[in-house]
């Protein structure tokens, strides 16, 4: 067989249309390793992507974005190529865009598993794990292990065998993700293992599986870094650079990701940007600073770059300074900026003029300027109205602002944590400012740094609302600017404030735009979402626009402090819902404390009923089982789904099938299952005249 007589099929999928640089990159490796491409979009593409597209191969068919890569590959196979033509190969590689890389050449990994006896092979195997589809495709209760589809070979045996045309032929016709999952990738492996196909991987999976599939995850997803550092896996999936950290917390501590851009920084060729090019033009920024993790802790002591960077008028500080009362405390920030750094300070009132003019005078900084701005729009208009000539002359900036609270809001100790916050994580010290600029300098998209959103006193639930009032005011705003970003009303803004670092490029949509003191609200200035709340959070979706991630920084003092009271706000929030719903792990209390805001209490419930059942006996039901019997109330048993009893017991109570259950007005049952099972099960209990269900 010749080596190279391979047909490769590579399927993509963009909302945009779009054939971003990783796709091209990947593109050009693949080529290497086969004969021909056909490449095949579910979805529009736009005339310059289809462009270059068609400089890999002259089969480039656009299909409609029905099926997802399971109807495409199954359509490409039957019709658009015919297995006439298929057959002329004696290998089939097949392909998607869900990953990034290659990170190491593909022909390495093609000239190691042509060593094996295989008819068909993959990179990765997902083991078995408990099945938490609702599809009725795969009745079992786990998952059977699959080689996963984004990257598959089949090799001449099995590629021109009946069977092979079987599978796709007796494919159903595919609408959800799962159920491409299910009917494609899962069943694909058992189909043709057990028709005694061989199959084997790239990756050793043995390395991420145990005998227990209930002990089993998706390594895939959570395992990135060793996936490329340890086993040298030259792909990585898309997603895990954006997976909810909810989804990461349960299985770690989401370190991975971080990990992997800094070893594929510091150990291959593949430049990063292209991760980065793709990953701001189609997520959310907070998704990205939570997957991430883009947390900068720099010193105050000492600057920390080996062979530092020289800024000479590359950088400014502007402040705004309203309260002649505040002038002091600023200054003793203002004091550290390096002399190498002009400093602009604003302000709207006489007497705090005169104030600033003396402490320049007194502290002899010959690079410092006062600008005078009018009082409508604060700061804010203070900076891009007053300050607009002066913005983009530089390469980096740096604005901050003093900060009071009405007696409204609570005391002034309130006002002036949350002015040290601010003041504290941006100007601390001169070294602390150096490693800012020296990290901009190290980290070429990086685009704006802010402080922490404020946590204390009445600013705790602003910062768990961060949109409060002002999402609208910011998509206003956001049209207005014109920007191309991926604002979310579910997924608000991690920094407040209106203090940051930035590299001025990343900015320039706002700072270009042409703001007037008439856009903004007169004093005095409602509360919440006018234009200034507006531009307060939309900083990280600007920089996003113009093609850089934003991310917090602290002081190392600051982070320590942080670090303690975050420990001590969670902890008596968990304490508080323990004593209610016992929470033995994180998945299990974000589901709770969801619950718990909606007013639900899983053992009020139980007590208001003779009879209690669980309904699911997996991860969620134990879980379940556990709290209720932490708390001594007493649960008749769990429900499985008829065909689905596994064992039966569990927590010495006894599993029963759901047809061995007959609902009456005094039984309860809890749902402990999830998600993507209950609606399905909602409806079988209520065709069974089940009526008393609690949701977890």
């Amino acid at each position: 067989m010749a080596a190279d007589n391979r047909l490769g099929i590579f399927q993509m999928q963009d909302e945009d249309g779009i054939v971003d640089d990783y796709i091209e990159h990947l593109l050009a490796d693949i080529i290497r390793n086969v004969k021909h491409l056909v490449i095949v979009c579910n979805g529009s593409i736009n005339e310059e992507g289809l462009e270059t597209l068609q400089t890999y191969t002259t089969d480039v068919f656009i299909r409609k974005n029905e099926g997802f890569d399971a109807s495409a590959i199954k359509e490409t196979l039957e019709d658009l190529l015919g297995w006439k033509r298929v057959y002329q190969y004696d290998e089939l590689v097949i392909v998607n865009n869900s990953c990034y890389g290659p990170l190491y050449p593909l022909e390495i990994v093609f000239e190691k598993m042509k060593q094996k006896e295989i008819d068909f092979w993959g990179l990765t195997e997902q083991p078995s794990l408990p099945n938490k589809s609702s599809s009725q495709t795969i009745d079992s209760y786990y998952l059977p292990a699959h080689i996963q589809t984004y990257f598959l070979v089949i090799r001449n045996r099995l590629l021109h065998s009946e069977d092979f045309r079987r599978f796709w032929s007796t494919l159903p016709q595919i609408h959800t993700y799962q159920e491409a999952a299910i009917h494609y990738e899962a069943r694909l492996t058992v189909f043709f293992t057990e028709l005694g196909y061989v199959r084997d991987t790239y990756v050793d999976s043995e390395l991420f599986t145990v005998e227990n599939p209930e002990d089993n995850y998706a390594y895939g997803w959570h395992e990135s870094y060793r996936l490329l550092a340890e086993c040298k896996c030259p792909l990585i999936k898309r997603e895990n650079f954006s997976n909810p950290l909810k989804e990461t917390l349960e299985i770690s501590a989401g370190e991975d990701m971080s990990h992997v851009l800094a070893f594929i920084r510091e150990h291959t060729n593949y430049n990063e940007n292209m991760i980065w090019d793709h990953l701001l033009r189609v997520c959310n920024v907070t998704d990205l600073y939570e997957t991430m993790h883009l947390n900068y802790i720099f010193s105050t002591r000492t600057r920390e770059a080996v062979q530092p960077i020289h800024i000479h008028n590359k950088a400014a500080v502007i402040t705004h300074i309203y309260y002649p009362d505040l002038v002091d405390k600023c200054f003793e920030y203002i004091i550290q900026i390096p002399e190498e750094i002009d400093v602009i300070v604003t302000t709207s009132r006489e007497d705090t003029r005169e104030r600033i003019a003396d402490y320049f005078s007194r502290h002899r900084i010959r690079n410092g300027h006062i600008v005078f701005s009018r009082n409508r729009g604060r700061e804010q208009s203070a900076l891009l109205v007053q300050c607009k000539d002066l913005l983009l002359r530089y390469e980096y900036l740096c604005f901050v602002h003093d900060k009071k609270v009405s007696g409204a809001v609570g005391v002034a100790k309130i006002g002036q944590s949350f002015m040290d916050l601010l003041w504290t994580n941006t100007l601390k010290s001169s070294a602390y400012i150096w490693n800012v600029l020296d990290c901009f300098e190290k980290n070429p998209r990086l685009g704006w740094l802010a402080p922490p959103a404020p946590h204390h006193a009445s600013y705790l639930g602003v910062s768990a609302e961060s949109w409060t009032s002002s999402y609208q005011a910011t998509k206003i705003l956001s049209d207005r600017l014109g920007l191309d970003d991926k604002l979310s009303e579910e997924k608000g803004p991690f920094a407040l404030g209106t203090a940051f670092w930035c590299r001025t490029q990343a900015l320039k949509s706002l700072f270009e735009y042409g703001f007037k003191y008439e856009d903004f609200a007169e004093e005095p200035m409602p509360i919440d979402g006018t234009i200034s709340h507006a531009i307060e959070r939309i900083f990280p979706y600007v920089a996003q626009h113009e093609g850089y991630y934003s991310g917090v920084m602290m002081t190392e003092e600051y982070a320590a402090i942080q670090i303690v009271n975050y420990r001590y706000m969670v902890n008596g929030i968990i304490r508080e819902l323990k004593k209610k719903s016992g929470i033995p792990y994180y998945s299990y209390s974000y589901r709770n404390a969801l619950d718990m805001a909606k007013g639900a209490d899983i053992y009020h419930f139980a007590l208001q009923h003779k009879k209690v059942f669980i309904y699911g006996a997996g991860d969620i039901g134990l879980k379940c089982a556990a709290n209720l019997i932490a708390e001594q109330v007493d649960f008749q048993g769990f429900i499985v789904s008829d065909g689905h009893r596994t064992k039966i017991r569990l927590l010495d109570h006894p599993i029963y099938e759901l047809s061995e259950i007959k609902a009456d007005d005094e039984m309860g049952v809890i749902l402990a299952l999830n998600l993507s099972h209950i609606r399905q099960v909602i409806s079988v209990l209520e065709e069974r005249e089940f009526r008393n269900l609690f949701y977890l």
